[in-house]
Parts: structure tokens; C-alpha cells; sequence
């Protein structure tokens, strides 16, 4: 399913992994972050565990957290994916 348009967000970034075990390094932390708006969702909501992919890319995403904005002032009425 297609679903446009959408803001789409890519986050990229590492933190440094250090324990009392001795286990040291590098810690890859990348999010997507998607807005939908409610006139382009359809009859398709995502849901936590969907796979979701950018139109015209072969990588894939899991959803984590779903989040409904659908109130409000029409204009504004969306919902937020947080995928990994």
C-alpha cells in the first residue's frame, strides 16, 4: 500500500556503550519519524510491527509506536509513526 503524501524524517546517530562487564563501543541509534495526514491515510492505519519502506528504496523499517492525532482542527489532524 501506498500512502502519500507524507512528512518523512530520518534520524541517525550513535551513543557510546560502556558496562561493569567490560563491554565497550558503539551503539547505532536510527529513527524514522512519519506524519500522515488524515487525507491521505484511506482505509490504512500502520500499526506497531508493520514494515514500512520510503517510495523508491529497497530498506524497510519496523514500526515501534503508532500515535493518533486525529482532533482538532481538520487541517492539523494526522498520525505519527516512529519506526527502527
Amino acid at each position: 500500500t501506498v500512502i502519500s503524501p507524507v512528512y518523512w524524517e530520518e534520524s541517525i546517530g550513535e551513543h557510546q556503550v560502556s558496562n561493569q562487564g567490560g563491554t565497550h563501543g558503539m551503539d547505532q541509534n536510527n529513527n524514522i519519524f512519519v506524519a500522515i495526514p488524515e487525507s491521505s491515510l484511506g482505509d490504512v492505519i500502520p500499526k506497531k510491527d508493520d514494515k514500512i519502506s520510503r517510495c523508491g528504496s529497497d530498506d524497510t523499517f519496523t514500526v515501534i509506536a503508532v500515535e493518533d492525532f486525529r482532533f482538532g482542527s481538520k487541517s492539523v489532524r494526522h498520525i505519527e509513526i516512529t519506526a527502527k
